[in-house]
């Protein structure tokens, strides 16, 4: 029984189950937890196997429920910032850009050595600390001046996020300003564009 398949132990009546010897008293009550277990799956039948998507509602992948799927897998994935990202008008490579800083895949030294890539990880404008997205972008004193300065224009008090993601979910509520909010929008990709090419 142990190499045997559903199809050949299951038809229209039941499960069909053949042991080599007779049952011990004490194996009865194993073999009556077996049923139980067995009993849970009740939608099976005599039809050949198809794969079914449990996630759509049609019983098939689409990339829309996959996506609605992930979207609901935590509160953090609930409120990615794609609108804040695609939704700006600013060049398509710059929209490019910024999408893989909110993945934090940008090729710094911290994510050319997780590909291989084996270089010693140093900022390359302070040289002081391990190059991360989020220090270059955000942490490291130069670009701090840089969100200071704007954050100053709107006289903001902004406590800056630890991460990318973070700035692009919250910089819209805490700058907006009517007619300017366009503007305003994309402050975030302009600054990390910027300290990019200089990196470069």
């Amino acid at each position: 029984m142990q190499l045997a398949t559903v199809a050949k132990l299951w038809n229209d009546q039941g499960w069909n189950l053949h042991f080599r010897r007779n049952l011990n008293d004490w194996e009865m009550c194993r073999l009556a937890e077996l049923f139980f277990t067995l009993a849970q799956f009740s939608n099976l039948s005599v039809e050949e196997d198809s794969l079914v998507w449990n996630v759509g509602s049609k019983g098939w992948f689409t990339v829309n429920s996959a996506y609605e799927d992930l979207n609901t897998v935590g509160i953090e994935e609930v409120e990615w910032p794609w609108k804040r990202i695609w939704k700006t008008e600013i060049p398509y490579k710059v929209n490019c850009f910024t999408w893989l800083l909110a993945k934090e895949t940008v090729l710094t030294h911290q994510n050319l050595n997780k590909r291989g890539f084996h270089l010693c990880s140093r900022c390359f404008l302070c040289e002081e600390q391990g190059e991360t997205v989020n220090h270059l972008f955000l942490h490291h004193k130069w670009t701090s001046q840089l969100w200071q300065m704007f954050t100053n224009m709107r006289e903001i008090k902004w406590v800056k996020p630890e991460r990318i993601k973070e700035v692009l979910k919250c910089w819209n509520r805490d700058g907006n300003a009517g007619r300017k909010e366009e503007r305003w929008k994309i402050v975030p990709s302009c600054i990390w564009w910027t300290v990019w090419l200089e990196r470069n």
